[in-house]
């Protein structure tokens, strides 16, 4: 409320509270002034509001660190805390990482909270322990770009327990070729025995019948 006497001109400041959600632009409002002793008195005055733009998005991965074996999915969230519609291309950086957005532009509007899926992958990784490899996830907008950063936890294709297994076949493998190995050779060696006695046999009975043959001939030499 404020004094006037009559034939007085008087200016006067006022203040507008603008909620963050509130749209950006020109806004066209009017301000009724009325007199305390009647409500029908009054008369409207309009003016424009111009709102500016407010630029505040935030970013962020979900989850922070991405799994996978030789890819991984997670989620970019997109939130406009800002009072103007925001349209943000989503691109990665990466030397060792590829990232996929779907879709790669959102627009998001004032208050709005949006997510996008993506994909990340790299060359797989076979035996070797896991490996973490970073990237960097851009929101280009019309003022400034926003990032944020995180990691790809590879797995390798063929894990600890796989690993286990395999050595432990190959051990198995090893120790059934060397039992084979010398059953192969004690089975070697009992041939080679059994052919020495049969040729040592062989060789007895032929001395024998030898023998017999000259006892003959010296009975007929007697005789005649």
């Amino acid at each position: 409320t404020q004094p006037i006497a009559p034939g007085e001109t008087h200016r006067t400041s006022l203040g507008f509270a603008v909620p963050r959600t509130f749209s950006s632009g020109r806004h066209q409002l009017s301000l009724r002034i009325r007199t305390d002793d009647t409500e029908t008195d009054s008369t409207a005055v309009s003016f424009t509001l111009s709102v500016l733009a407010l630029d505040n998005v935030a970013i962020s991965i979900s989850p922070a660190s991405v799994r996978g074996r030789w890819r991984g999915r997670f989620k970019v969230v997109l939130h406009n805390r800002s009072n103007a519609a925001t349209e943000l291309d989503l691109i990665a950086q990466s030397d060792d990482v590829s990232i996929k957005f779907k879709p790669s532009r959102v627009r998001v509007r004032p208050g709005e909270r949006t997510t996008t899926r993506a994909v990340a992958w790299s060359k797989p990784v076979l035996f070797s322990t896991s490996s973490r490899k970073s990237f960097t996830v851009l929101a280009k907008a019309r003022s400034r770009p926003l990032q944020t950063g995180a990691v790809f936890s590879q797995r390798p294709l063929v894990g600890g327990f796989a690993r286990r297994m395999v050595l432990i076949l190959a051990m198995l493998a090893l120790a059934v070729g060397g039992v084979r190995l010398t059953l192969d050779l004690l089975s070697n060696e009992g041939d080679d025995q059994v052919s020495s006695d049969t040729l040592s046999e062989t060789a007895d009975d032929a001395g024998g019948d030898g023998s017999g043959s000259d006892d003959d001939e010296s009975g007929s030499s007697g005789r005649g």
